[in-house]
This record gives C-alpha cells, sequence and structure tokens, in this order.
C-alpha cells in the first residue's frame, strides 16, 4: 500500500517537499524517500518562475515520483495560480510523472485545463472531499481521486478502483487506518 501525499516523511510514502527542501541542493538527504515536487498554490507570488526552476531540477531525479501538489485554491488570493499549474501540468508530462492537485473551488477550472492540456500522464486531485456527481465528471475526465483521513463516504463508494488513491496528506494518521476505513466502505 502507497501513501500517494504525505506532509511527513516516512517509508511507502511520497513525501511532498516543503518550499524550503525544495529550494536546496538536490537530492533530498533521504535517498530512498519517494517524493514529489511542487508549488502549492498558497506559496505562490508574482516570482513564482524562480521557485518553479528548483522543481524542473529536481523533476527527473529517480527518488521523484510525481509533480505537485499544484493546483488551485479560491480561497486563497495567490497569484498566478493558472500559470503555475499549467507549467506543472506540462513539466509532469515532459518528464512522464503523475500530476498531484490541490483544488479547492475551482473543479471547472481543473475540467476546462485537463480539456485544454489532453494530458497522457495521471491527474490526481489530492484529499478529495466532493459529492458521488463530481466524482463521476471527474473520472469519466480521466482524473483520479486521492482521500484522505477526511472524506465523503458516499463518493468513495462511488470512485472505480482504478482512479482511487489514498493518502494522509498533513493528517496524524496512518495509512492503515485510512485504508481501513475506506476498504470498510467499498
Amino acid at each position: 500500500m502507497i501513501d500517494i501525499h504525505s506532509h511527513t516523511p516516512k517509508a511507502g510514502a511520497v513525501y511532498n517537499l516543503t518550499l524550503e527542501e525544495l529550494r536546496q541542493q538536490p537530492p533530498y538527504p533521504d535517498g530512498e524517500q519517494w517524493i514529489s515536487v511542487g508549488l502549492h498554490p498558497w506559496d505562490l507570488t508574482q516570482a513564482w518562475e524562480k521557485d518553479f526552476n528548483w522543481v524542473r531540477i529536481w523533476a527527473s531525479l529517480p527518488q521523484v515520483k510525481a509533480i505537485g501538489e499544484t493546483g488551485f485554491d479560491r480561497l486563497h488570493a495567490t497569484p498566478c495560480q493558472e500559470e503555475a499549474f499549467v507549467a506543472h501540468a506540462l513539466l509532469a508530462e515532459e518528464v512522464g510523472k503523475p500530476l498531484i492537485i490541490h483544488c479547492v473551488k475551482a473543479a471547472d477550472d481543473l475540467l476546462r485545463l485537463h480539456r485544454e492540456i489532453r494530458p497522457k500522464q495521471p491527474w490526481i486531485w489530492h484529499g478529495f472531499r466532493g459529492n458521488p456527481q463530481q466524482v463521476a465528471q471527474l473520472v469519466q475526465k480521466g482524473i483520479s481521486l486521492s482521500f484522505g483521513e477526511h472524506f465523503n463516504p458516499l463518493s468513495v463508494k462511488a470512485c472505480p478502483d482504478a482512479y482511487l488513491y489514498m493518502e494522509t496528506d498533513d493528517s496524524m494518521a496512518d495509512i492503515q487506518e485510512i485504508a481501513q476505513r475506506i476498504l470498510a466502505l467499498r
């Protein structure tokens, strides 16, 4: 079982580097730790491209298993969210790795860009808490969903196996606990 998105480094998890860690020269101190690299929408500034250069440097390393977390958060008015997201999505295509997506109140933007970019690499909406209707709409477009400690039970039931992932995100819960809760529903 793989924890596809964690903010705590641990075995069996894809650890999302912090912005400070990202700005360090690769590789990450623990060469065995799987990682993901990206600019969280909360961290974006007008000069986001400077930090994105670090994402590019890290992206092709073998321990980097995904690009992101990146995305949209309409509750945080940081600049350049769409431009940064597109850059991450194109980089994920370039290096052949999945894209981990943070999406708050921006499903329409996500679907529009998915239609425009037409990615070959998986897009995974992490921490999904939406309803079953959204599950159907996203899965129909090929977007996978990752469920963490807090989730809509009806959405977990509605998500096809091939599009379902699990994560701890910033929770203290163990991935095994989350998996047991999800599997009990299915």
